[in-house]
């Protein structure tokens, strides 16, 4: 059956609750570190709400040192999410931008825009680092595990942290097969290094999300292009999300938004996709929160856009696509970062 294009964008959600997960986790550290354990914060994306409100299980230690009637809804997330900085004004609260859409556009696909988006521990790193900030796209399967584990509750910050640690040497975590291969202790030991939380339930979930991967939508253990996920869901993007969530236990609603909002720039069908936290970022900048809107916009002022050089893609649609991810995953991470006004203050310039 053809692709559908189906436009996506998301209905206003019900306001942030700014929960935590109330959760107490153990300062423990590997018998070989002495560093200092990150206090625990609410989520990098917003909080899955199929997992439950308190995460009870225990992080194990590594060993010794050795809009229209066609329009599809993105549902609402039941939490908040917060920056990995102290308190700032909201994008919401941010003075109205007195930008061109083209203007702003072009900042959001700028080299400066994607420096500022980025968390700092990420700056300085080497070019060949597979990061969630990069404009090189990830594979599906990647771009799957991005979701599991920036639905969990932990900061922006330490999301991305865990990303690049997971999926650069020596863990590698980029294949299902690799997932299984590792195993339990050594996912563990990742996210020991990681630095990151809920270890246990992250665990659990790459493991399960493996399993089900390889059961269902692989051709082999190093099979990434999930196109057997496609093909079930009839390359229909509400049938896909439905799939996704109801084959993969832990993936709620929160993680199918994350994983949607970026599957759009491989997958046709996915094309337009807001989700409501991507809406808040992109009012910052003055920009429409609307996905079929915003699409417009960008069609509009394609031809005179900078920055789009840099973009993946093997046609112009594709190129659109990739623009458009990158757009919203920046006013996003700048919205994140606590750096709306800084970045405002160089669009235009």
């Amino acid at each position: 059956m053809p692709p559908k294009k189906n436009a996506k964008s998301a209905k206003s959600a019900s306001k942030a609750a700014g929960s935590n997960d109330g959760t107490k986790v153990k300062n423990e550290a590997p018998a070989a570190s002495d560093e200092k354990q990150e206090p625990e914060q609410e989520t990098s994306d917003e909080k899955d709400e199929s997992a439950p409100s308190k995460d009870t299980s225990k992080a194990k230690r590594p060993p010794h040192p050795t809009g229209t009637p066609n329009k599809r809804v993105a549902p609402p997330s039941s939490s908040s999410e917060t920056p990995s900085k102290a308190p700032r004004r909201s994008a919401r609260s941010q003075p109205k931008p007195n930008h061109t859409h083209q203007q702003t556009l072009s900042f959001l696909l700028s080299p400066t825009a994607r420096d500022l988006a980025r968390p700092k521990d990420e700056q300085s790193l080497p070019a060949s680092t597979k990061t969630y900030t990069s404009t090189v796209p990830m594979t599906p399967f990647e771009e799957l595990v991005c979701a599991v584990v920036l639905s969990r509750p932990i900061s922006h910050a330490l999301g991305q942290r865990t990303i690049r640690t997971i999926f650069n040497s020596p863990y590698n975590l980029t294949t299902p097969g690799r997932i299984k291969e590792i195993g339990e202790q050594k996912l563990h030991e990742a996210l020991w290094e990681a630095k990151t939380q809920h270890k246990q339930k992250t665990v659990e979930q790459l493991l399960g999300l493996a399993d089900v991967v390889l059961e269902r939508f692989a051709n082999g253990e190093k099979d990434t292009s999930l196109e057997k996920l496609r093909k079930e869901s009839e390359h229909d993007a509400d049938v896909l999300a439905e799939t996704v969530r109801n084959s993969i236990k832990g993936i709620g609603v929160t993680a199918v938004n994350i994983f949607q909002r970026r599957a759009q720039g491989l997958w046709e069908e996915c094309y337009p996709f807001v989700d409501d936290r991507t809406r808040r970022g992109l009012e910052g900048f003055g920009m429409p929160g609307d996905a079929e809107e915003l699409k417009g916009v960008l069609e509009k002022e394609w031809k005179g856009l900078k920055g789009k050089e840099s973009l993946q893609g093997k046609n112009e649609e594709e190129k659109k696509r990739m623009a458009f991810v990158v757009i919203l995953e920046r006013a996003t991470g700048l919205d994140l970062e606590g750096k709306v006004e800084e970045a405002l203050e160089k669009v235009g310039g």
